[in-house]
């Protein structure tokens, strides 16, 4: 189940310019964040279904490469291979080879997502 945000407490100090990337299926709109959420720059919000994402590649809901991968293509200080690798380093074999595709699934939905009107 996902944590329910009652008023955005949960971001406290950052400002309009910040990135914000939530680990949910739903929007920000639904998540009840919308009012919270209006100043600032609407190309760097986004939800991603990380979780779900995780039990695909993964086999587990452990989120954190997901978000990861998530993160790169929307801040663009990091490329998802750069992700990927250290991944890869952290978690050699198979379980960083699954974390790098996560990642990547992560990235290539980002990447769409930023290409629909809203953040277009």
């Amino acid at each position: 189940a996902e944590i329910g945000f009652a008023d955005g407490r949960e971001f406290a100090g950052l400002g309009p310019d910040a990135y914000i990337l939530l680990n949910s299926e739903r929007g920000f709109e639904e998540l009840g964040l919308g009012e919270f959420v209006k100043d600032f720059r609407e190309e760097r919000l986004l939800t991603v279904p990380a979780t779900a994402l995780a039990r695909e590649h993964l086999g587990r809901p452990m989120p954190n490469s997901v978000m990861l991968g998530g993160f790169a293509p929307l801040c663009g200080l990091v490329s998802v291979e750069s992700v990927a690798m250290a991944l890869a380093e952290r978690f050699p074999g198979k379980v960083g080879e699954a974390n790098g595709t996560a990642a990547r699934a992560a990235h290539e939905y980002v990447r769409r997502e930023m290409t629909k009107p809203a953040h277009a």
